[in-house]
Order: structure tokens, then C-alpha cells, then sequence
């Protein structure tokens, strides 16, 4: 029906593969499926630094200025102190609900964010 090779398979999956093993889609991954992630996975040859995407340093680094969020958002967090993401996503919900005007609105944009780049906040 579709006439598709072999050969063309075989790059289709080796291609879904390498994707799956990018980290950020691998924690993803795992958070919808409940399971944990396996460290002994080795990193795929074949992928480029490019394709595998910034490290977990350098998303932690970035700061929250890059992040496009509302203006009480920002001022929450910059009255918090906080600069990067990664200082974002050592806080707990809790943390965040407890700073002057932020709501549950504002967690919820901080967290799609977070998750944007493959981060959560800390669990209590």
C-alpha cells in the first residue's frame, strides 16, 4: 500500500530512537509513564552535541528574563531573589504560593515554563 523500503524503516526507527534517548525527551518520557530513568542508557554515537540539545547546566543557567513570563511573575521571583531557572526549580509549590501576589495562576505559568524546558519544582 504505502511501497515503503526496508532500508526506509530501519532509518525511520533509528531516527525515533536517537530522539527518545535526547534527555529532556527522556524525562518526559518517563514522567508520563511513572517509571524511573535508566542512567546506564549510553549516549548514541551518531548524535550530534546540536541534536542532543543544551545540558542540564546550561538550562539551569539560563535566566529568567529569557523565559517571557507575565510582569507579576517576573517581579515575584526577582522579590524572591531567584535568576535562573534552575534557583526556580529548587523551590516547592509551596514556596512559590507563599510570595506576595502569587497565585495559583502564576504557579501554573512558572510550572508550564519549568516543564518547557524539561524542569519541575522540587517535591516536598
Amino acid at each position: 500500500m504505502f511501497r515503503v523500503i526496508r532500508e526506509r524503516v530501519r532509518q525511520i526507527e533509528a531516527k525515533a530512537i536517537r530522539k527518545l534517548r535526547h534527555p529532556v525527551r527522556a524525562r518526559q518520557l518517563a514522567s508520563y509513564a511513572g517509571v524511573a530513568i535508566e542512567s546506564d542508557l549510553e549516549p548514541d554515537p551518531e548524535v550530534t552535541a546540536e541534536e542532543r540539545g543544551p545540558t542540564p547546566e546550561a538550562i539551569a543557567n539560563i535566566p529568567i528574563s529569557d523565559l517571557e513570563l507575565s510582569i507579576r511573575s517576573r517581579r515575584a521571583l526577582e522579590n524572591l531573589g531567584a535568576t535562573t531557572i534552575g534557583a526556580i526549580a529548587n523551590l516547592t509549590e509551596l514556596d512559590m504560593l507563599a510570595l506576595r501576589n502569587c497565585g495559583r495562576i502564576t504557579l501554573d505559568e512558572v510550572r508550564e515554563h519549568l516543564r518547557r524546558h524539561g524542569l519541575d519544582f522540587k517535591k516536598e
